[in-house]
């Protein structure tokens, strides 16, 4: 912890060595990312981001042109980006009416005075069938501990006509009360889904999860997931 500390105090050091004529920067991961005057960093063809360079004094480097010298540093994860999470092979603006959760080794947010989270996961070195077995497999255990609940599968659109799958379950009563610290005791509902494609050989999995029934609103969750562009 002390060392994250560290590392986010020496880039707020580097920051403020920047002069008017310095190119647009944010603290990023760490790092001084050169960004755009609407939001999100600067990528190269590669799909890295583009960042400062400084000295051992923590001075913005000046090549022989005069210009300040950037280089490319490789996403390994998203990160957050003011309304914007930049991922390693995708961007997203974060939408209105939801923030960011704790997006660290994936893209996590949840709505606003609601317990609704989309969490996206891109798994290589995979099929989307062996993904679809397995969240299979998963519904399957929930069928058979809540015989009663709510299940569905359908084919979905994604964004500019991407094909995908979409899975959900709804468990109204899962047995558990919560108790207000008033005596009064609430009923626990369980919702979980996933929104699954293929996209440039990556499989995109799509975790929805709340304590109310989503397929209520999955429209807006595919809304929000056409927005996504793809590094």
């Amino acid at each position: 912890m002390k060392k994250y500390f560290a590392l986010i105090l020496c880039a707020l050091t580097v920051l403020t060595c920047f002069t008017a004529c310095a190119p647009k920067a944010e603290l990023v991961d760490g790092y001084a990312a050169v960004t755009k005057e609407d939001g999100g960093v600067i990528r190269d063809q590669a799909g890295n981001i583009i960042v400062h360079v400084t000295d051992e004094n923590g001075r913005q480097v000046e090549g022989e042109d005069g210009e300040y010298v950037t280089t490319p540093i490789a996403l390994e994860h998203p990160i957050v980006v003011g309304r914007r999470i930049e991922a390693p092979d995708y961007a997203i603006n974060i939408p209105d009416g939801w923030s960011d959760k704790l997006t660290e080794a994936d893209l996590d947010i949840m709505k606003d005075g609601t317990k609704d989270n989309l969490r996206i996961l891109v798994l290589r070195d995979t099929t989307l069938n062996d993904v679809l077995e397995s969240r299979a497999a998963t519904i399957n255990t929930l069928m058979k501990n809540f015989p009663s609940a709510e299940f569905g599968t359908k084919s979905v659109t994604v964004g500019d006509g991407i094909s995908a799958q979409y899975t959900y379950g709804y468990v109204d009563d899962t047995g558990v009360r919560e108790d207000d610290g008033k005596g009064n005791l609430t009923v626990i509902s369980s919702f979980f889904g996933f929104i699954m494609f293929e996209n440039n050989g990556d499989i995109y999995c799509c975790s929805l999860t709340s304590n109310r029934n989503m397929n209520e609103n999955i429209d807006e969750i595919l809304g929000i997931l056409g927005t996504i562009e793809f590094i």
